[in-house]
Parts: structure tokens; C-alpha cells; sequence
């Protein structure tokens, strides 16, 4: 009877050391994904608010208040949308359809680390505005149609990626 207990406990506390080493390594995930899906929010908040420089960039040496305004625009309109895709990426992750499916968070890690990488790199060096349609495009669609598929499988099918 003894023995018995002790093969139970063993098992018991293998178990929980595997299920322990789980969790950590998704724990790991979680938060890096929403560090990094922060940190993108914040970088686009900051551009939207502070982006004269940025339409500047975006424009010739001598340029009129209609192609100013026009390029204002353009940026607003990018800038908004990539927010509003980055929100709702963000209530996918929070409502926690998408929170601990390893692929979604691995693909949507790559991407917010990419756009806040490349965004610090836009302000500093002031690029046009084509390159912020090739980040919006790669950075905020791609994550967000990925949530969007993700959020799909798990509860309209209750699948698990």
C-alpha cells in the first residue's frame, strides 16, 4: 500500500513538473506578444499625433497646401487603420480566443516586432510614404486576417490551431 502511494505521488509530481514546464514556455509567449503589440499601438499613436514631420518627409522641397494636405490624408487614414487593425488584434488576444495558440502568437510576435522596428526607423530617417503602405500591409493586415482566422476556427468551429 505504501509503495502504491508513492507511485501515485511520483506521477503526480512528474506530472505537474511537465504541465509546469508547459505553462512556461506559453507563459513566455503571452507576454511578449503583448509587450510587443504595445509597443506598436504606441508607436502608431505617437506618429498620428506627431505627424508633420513625417507628411514633410513625404513630400518635395517646395510643395503646395493642397499636396500637403493630400499627403495629411493619406498618412491619417493609414495611420488610423493601422490603430483600428492593432485594437482589434488586441481584443482577439485579451478575449483569449487566440491567447495560448502557438502559431497565431509566434506569426503575430514576428510581425509587431517587425513594424516596431521598422516604424522607429521611419521616424528617425524620415522616409516617404510608400514605405509606411509596405509596413501597414505586412505588419497590421497580416496579423489582424490572422486573428480574424483564428478567432473564426476557435469559435465558430471550437478548434483549436
Amino acid at each position: 500500500l505504501i509503495n502504491i502511494a508513492r507511485a501515485l505521488s511520483e506521477r503526480c509530481y512528474i506530472a505537474r513538473c511537465h504541465c509546469t514546464t508547459h505553462e512556461m514556455r506559453i507563459t513566455g509567449l503571452v507576454p511578449a506578444r503583448f509587450l510587443l503589440l504595445t509597443s506598436h499601438l504606441v508607436l502608431l499613436s505617437t506618429m498620428l499625433w506627431a505627424r508633420d514631420p513625417t507628411v514633410k518627409a513625404c513630400l518635395p522641397l517646395d510643395y503646395s497646401d493642397s499636396e500637403y494636405d493630400k499627403k495629411d490624408t493619406e498618412l491619417i487614414v493609414g495611420l488610423s487603420l493601422s490603430l483600428a487593425f492593432c485594437v482589434l488584434e488586441l481584443l482577439g488576444f485579451l478575449s483569449g480566443t487566440s491567447m495560448f495558440i502557438h502559431s497565431t502568437c509566434i506569426i503575430s510576435i514576428g510581425a509587431h516586432f517587425a513594424a516596431s522596428v521598422a516604424l522607429v526607423y521611419y521616424l528617425i530617417d524620415s522616409y516617404g510614404c510608400t514605405e509606411f503602405w509596405w509596413i501597414f500591409a505586412f505588419c497590421s493586415c497580416v496579423p489582424l486576417a490572422i486573428e480574424v482566422l483564428t478567432c473564426i476556427a476557435v469559435i465558430a468551429f471550437n478548434r483549436r490551431l
